[in-house]
């Protein structure tokens, strides 16, 4: 059976088993690490449940998926936002990265066994995570069609190889740090979502590979509840509409005030996409069509790309160095790799300018998940060793 058919299985299920005598285990406003799925012992899932938690409504429900099975991690970083808006966030304890890492078993699972569980709004499930998680997320998202309200993916887009149908539904909100070695990738999933008409957000925080800090799943949140407006399965509020969009305005303006051209155009078509039929997008629009004919924002378009050619020729020969060192083709090119990459990283920690900084850092970070995917195959300590990874990598 298809995912597609499972999971309309499991919607028809909804609302009709869910037991109303919540367990005195699972509190609301308390984290609880582990949940073992009634029909799947080996499955489980982290869980949080908002404060406010009665069983005489439905709730919106996040799936998270962390691409190490952390699932009070992810859990953790989405709970505040949660919290704020009134979801429930699941987060697995089974799914990984790779091709074996169980992400639609996990889904499976978890998506039942809530469903057993908790009042669930069939209208409002999402499907989030990080890096391969994040993967994981979009892939269900694009196989399952209309069975999920939204994705929301940190510091990744969708599959290599997959796009969506041309009646892909969702909301999508990404997010990803300037130094993230994934960084380079929002630019071809910009126009990726373009070219497919959705409705999208892409939001950059300062940092690197990692789950995004909790005010941007604030952000991520609230923005999922406009949409939901948008499209008729919230209720319309008109003055937080109209808060939200002045708010995105005044980011606007800000990378205005601060010469940063591409940042502000990017957010006013953000403006002008999301809020059409909500709000008047007028001043959004107008700008936009100033800027996009301003000589500054054009070179930084350009640079941007510029930018882009930089990372790969700063990683290309260093991943074919590690590649033959993998392959066993070069044993003794250990000590010189070592030394290329140490090289690298002290030019990221004395780079006088922040846009060959955060260059340099992606282009590291590329490395380093690049070693430690190859780290069982290179040779065994006592011809070298890798340099400690660098900070902006420790969260993957």
């Amino acid at each position: 059976m298809t995912w597609k058919l499972r999971a309309a299985t499991v919607i028809l299920l909804c609302g009709l088993t869910w037991s109303q005598n919540t367990p005195a285990s699972l509190v609301p406003g308390k984290l609880i690490p582990r949940v073992t799925c009634r029909a799947d012992e080996k499955q489980s899932y982290a869980l949080y449940l908002p404060a406010s938690f009665a069983v005489n409504r439905k709730w919106p429900i996040i799936y998270a998926f962390d691409p190490g099975g952390r699932g009070a991690v992810a859990v953790d970083v989405i709970r505040a936002a949660a919290e704020n808006y009134g979801y429930i966030v699941v987060g697995s304890n089974n799914s990984r990265n790779g091709p074996q890492g169980g992400g639609s078993e996990a889904a499976q699972a978890m998506w039942l066994d809530t469903a057993l569980r908790f009042p669930i709004d069939e209208n409002r499930r999402y499907f989030a995570g990080m890096s391969g998680g994040g993967r994981v997320a979009s892939s269900l998202a694009l196989s399952c069609h209309t069975c999920v309200a939204g994705v929301i993916s940190n510091a990744s887009g969708f599959p290599a190889g997959i796009t969506p149908a041309p009646d892909t539904k969702f909301a999508y909100f990404a997010s990803v740090g300037d130094a993230d070695l994934n960084y380079f990738e929002f630019l071809d999933l910009r126009a990726l979502l373009d070219n497919f008409k959705f409705l999208y957000r892409i939001r950059i925080f300062p940092g690197g590979h990692g789950w995004a800090p909790p005010e941007v799943w604030n952000e991520a949140l609230n923005w999922m509840d406009i949409q939901a407006m948008a499209s008729g399965l919230l209720a319309r509020n008109p003055a937080r509409i109209e808060k939200t969009m002045a708010g995105d305005l005044d980011t606007a303006r800000n990378f205005e005030a601060n010469h940063q051209w591409l940042a502000a155009v990017r957010e006013y078509q953000s403006v002008a996409r999301n809020f059409a039929g909500l709000a008047d997008t007028t001043i959004a629009r107008n700008r936009l069509a100033e800027l996009e004919k301003n000589e500054e924002f054009m070179k930084q378009e350009k640079q941007e790309k510029e930018d882009v050619a930089h990372q790969m020729r700063l990683t290309s020969d260093l991943l074919a160095q590690m590649q033959k060192i993998s392959s066993g083709l070069d044993p003794a090119g250990l000590v010189d790799l070592r030394n290329n990459i140490a090289d690298l990283k002290h030019d990221a920690d004395h780079a006088s300018r922040q846009r060959e900084k955060l260059v340099l850092q992606r282009a590291l970070g590329n490395l380093v998940i690049q070693a430690r995917s190859r780290r069982r195959r290179l040779p065994q300590p006592g011809m070298g060793a890798l340099p400690a990874r660098p900070s902006l990598c420790r969260r993957l």
